[in-house]
């Protein structure tokens, strides 16, 4: 299965075509049973779940295969966050691909502009970065009363991540390097977000990290 999204840079436009995406199946597939999540959190509102995935008739689309649509709620920033297509069929594993919306406006963007960071299990010196790209804005429209924006960091929709030293403060700063002095593990793979203290208002950002099994040093 693959996936295709639609101005995932632009969730909040309002012109055709609207912020989407759609997932096609292979040959063998075609016949899957297909659904879409909105797996985790990421704002401090109600989100509603993307539309169930409709079936497209593309008499382009090579034989036995098929392609579906899944449409998101433009209204009140609904459209920003991590959404999945699943696929599943019996005799087969089933599949699940993730895409993530964001704001073109953000005040919070990924310091590589990439959605996604794929590393190895035992990697070390991995870095999750996140820049600040508008506090003379931001600051002042949402935070009269602070200097600037501080970072907050949570891991699938989780709450705000405490520091690995057993502290209990929350972890602040651009850059997430909390990971294991170990090196990376498989449980650290997930979608990391960051967010302004109190401002988790769909500015933000969002990186998902992809953590494959083997490492070759």
């Amino acid at each position: 299965m693959t996936l295709m999204s639609f101005k995932p840079q632009n969730s909040e436009s309002t012109v055709a075509p609207l912020p989407h995406y759609e997932c096609y199946l292979g040959a063998e597939d075609g016949d899957a049973v297909v659904s879409s999540s909105r797996p985790y959190r990421t704002r401090n509102a109600n989100e509603p779940q993307p539309s169930s995935p409709v079936r497209l008739t593309d008499n382009n689309l090579p034989a036995n295969t098929a392609a579906y649509s899944v449409f998101l709620d433009t209204a009140n920033d609904n459209a920003f966050g991590i959404f999945t297509c699943d696929a599943s069929k019996e005799g087969r594993q089933n599949s699940t691909i993730f895409t993530i919306f964001l704001r073109s406006d953000g005040y919070i963007v990924q310091s590589d502009e990439k959605f996604t960071k794929t590393v190895n299990v035992g990697e070390r010196n991995v870095i999750i970065s996140m820049i600040v790209v508008d506090d003379d804005v931001f600051v002042p429209t949402y935070h009269p009363n602070m200097m600037r924006i501080d970072i907050r960091w949570r891991i699938n929709g989780s709450g705000n991540v405490d520091r690995y030293d057993g502290s209990g403060t929350d972890y602040q700063g651009v850059d997430f390097n909390q990971f294991s002095s170990q090196g990376i593990r498989v449980d650290d793979e997930g979608v990391y977000e960051a967010h302004g203290f109190l401002l988790r208002n769909a500015h933000h950002a969002l990186q998902r990290l992809i953590v494959h099994c083997k490492y070759v040093d």
